[in-house]
């Protein structure tokens, strides 16, 4: 399954620059902005924290935001293992509802030729006033090619992201497919842009919508 997730967003890296965007006639356009801040406390333990806030309705209205903190320790040279704890607040109709998410993480990097690689897995435990707590697995295969100039670093990527759902609804729910760069403009600035196709189940069938995504961190 890896290998062949990995052939298929090789593909995606090939194609996307010259190919107009397939999923512009379906669903909304939004627009999800992160802003953060990493500290580098050794060469294994980093910290982290970020806020994110997603507009949607062509990305004129907000409806989701959150807040998150956590830390990640690079157990070996191909293995980090990391928590962090989120929480959200999502708007459903006029209602803004919260939602706690304790996270653990576990991710392999690896290279294949100039390309670097990283799987992640992670456990969530969605905890909800509103609606009975469960569990959610996500596996975030992502795959890039480093460029590196002068005094900026560039890395084109591609990502394929699958959420499942656990307990009694033990099925794919969602999936994101990304398309981006990742920039280091100056020591301490990282930012990076990209394109994600979002699809999701719903009762009524699969929905999907178009995002465009602009992160910005400090690290230290």
């Amino acid at each position: 399954m890896g290998t062949v997730r990995f052939i298929f967003l090789l593909s995606i890296l090939i194609f996307i620059p010259f190919s107009s965007s397939f999923a512009l006639e379906n669903g909304d356009w939004q627009l999800w902005n992160t802003d953060g801040i990493e500290y580098k406390a050794n060469s294994r333990l980093k910290l982290a924290a970020e806020e994110e806030l997603r507009f949607a309705d062509g990305m004129s209205s907000l409806y989701y935001h959150h807040t998150q903190g956590g830390f990640d320790i690079k157990c070996f040279d191909w293995l980090s293992l990391g928590a962090d704890y989120r929480q959200v607040w999502e708007k459903f109709g006029d209602k803004w509802k919260q939602e706690n998410r304790p996270q653990i993480n576990g991710t392999l990097s690896w290279d294949f030729k100039a390309f670097k690689v990283q799987d992640r897995s992670r456990m969530e435990y969605r905890i909800r006033k509103w609606k009975q707590d469960d569990w959610r697995y996500r596996n975030k295969l992502t795959v890039l090619f480093p460029l590196k100039f002068e005094k900026v670093e560039l890395d084109p990527y591609v990502a394929d992201e699958m959420f499942f759902n656990c307990g009694p609804d033990n099925r794919l729910a969602r999936n994101r497919l990304y398309g981006g760069l990742k920039l280091k403009l100056y020591k301490h600035i990282k930012g990076e842009v990209y394109y994600m196709w979002q699809s999701s189940r719903e009762k009524r069938g699969w929905t999907g919508w178009n995002v465009l995504g602009l992160k910005a961190s400090l690290a230290f």
